[in-house]
């Protein structure tokens, strides 16, 4: 089974896919248009912005992120085995022998254990569904 990190790129999941299909429909018609003539780096920047400008919204954007469940913050978004093909990755840390360089008293300000550890939000009081969030925002964008 292969690791997913693309399940948490928000531009993955819900701009690039699009931005795909557009340029292609672009590409057709201006190869329709121009039967017999090769697209140069010139129509290229044309046709991409042509794709680019339906592709690009801000309501696609905040799609992409309650989509991979980064806001709002859902740590239920993925089950652990989503993620089990990254384990062939990981490796142990080689122990380093105790210096004076690398020693950390008890009581120092300088606790590694606890500057390592990650925060963690809560989760809001009343989540929002994701398509109720999308519709709702790409709604707002259109009056």
């Amino acid at each position: 089974m292969a690791s997913n990190p693309h399940k948490l790129q928000t531009l993955d999941l819900t701009f690039f896919k699009a931005l795909k299909s557009n340029y292609n429909v672009a590409t057709g018609n201006w190869m329709a248009s121009n039967p017999g003539r090769r697209i140069s780096f010139f129509e290229m920047a044309t046709i991409f912005n042509t794709a680019y400008n339906p592709s690009a919204s801000v309501g696609k954007a905040v799609c992409g992120f309650d989509a991979a469940g980064i806001w709002p913050y859902n740590p239920n978004k993925y089950a652990p085995e989503d993620f089990r093909g990254a384990a062939v990755t990981e490796e142990q840390q080689p122990e380093q022998p105790m210096t004076s360089a690398n020693t950390v008293t008890q009581g120092s300000t300088h606790d590694l254990d606890n500057s390592m550890k990650p925060s963690v939000q809560s989760q809001p009081s009343n989540p929002v569904s994701e398509p109720a969030l999308c519709n709702e925002v790409i709604i707002l964008l259109y009056l």
